[in-house]
């Protein structure tokens, strides 16, 4: 692990896991990985090959922030982009661990949601998050998966067409 300036910063991994936070203020915590900046903190996991594989280790609300925009534009009214949230924030509690056997929950491609980092983040989804931060969608007293798509051509199809199973509150 290289700082910048290319400075070594770690070469030597004590256990299979290895969290770096960037900084102690919440506002300040930005990690560079690959060109591109992410909040939080980032975890070095090594994989049964000998491998590393780099995970952003980001708190669930800060991880919408770089999820809103990439799946619904960052123009559309703030009350769309409200609902928007609270689906995905379902989602992801509905998706949580959905990688575990990588030793992660989400990635950040379309399989889960497509995640960007601070890229992707606007003022408007931003607000949206922060304004719903906690609400999610819920069925019977529990979290209801929050699925959603940006085309359906008019039509969707039976929960139980798609999955083999009927979702009641689809």
């Amino acid at each position: 692990v290289r700082d910048d300036a290319d400075t070594v910063l770690s070469n030597d991994f004590p256990s299979d896991y290895v969290l770096i936070s960037a900084a102690q203020s919440e506002q300040d915590r930005m990690i560079s990985i690959e060109n591109g900046l992410y909040r939080d903190g980032v975890c070095f996991r090594l994989d049964a090959s000998g491998g590393l594989t780099v995970i952003n280790y980001i708190q669930l609300e800060h991880y919408l922030y770089g999820v809103l925009s990439k799946e619904m534009a960052p123009n559309y009214p703030l009350e769309a982009l409200k609902a928007q949230a609270v689906s995905a924030r379902s989602f992801t509690y509905g998706a949580l661990e959905k990688h575990v056997k990588q030793g992660f929950d989400l990635c950040n491609k379309t399989c889960c949601q497509v995640y960007s980092g601070i890229a992707a983040e606007f003022e408007s989804t931003t607000q949206a998050c922060s304004e719903t931060e906690g609400q999610v969608i819920s069925y019977e007293g529990k979290i209801a998966t929050g699925y959603y798509h940006a085309s359906s051509g008019g039509y969707t199809q039976n929960s139980e067409d798609v999955w083999v199973t009927t979702v009641p509150y689809l």
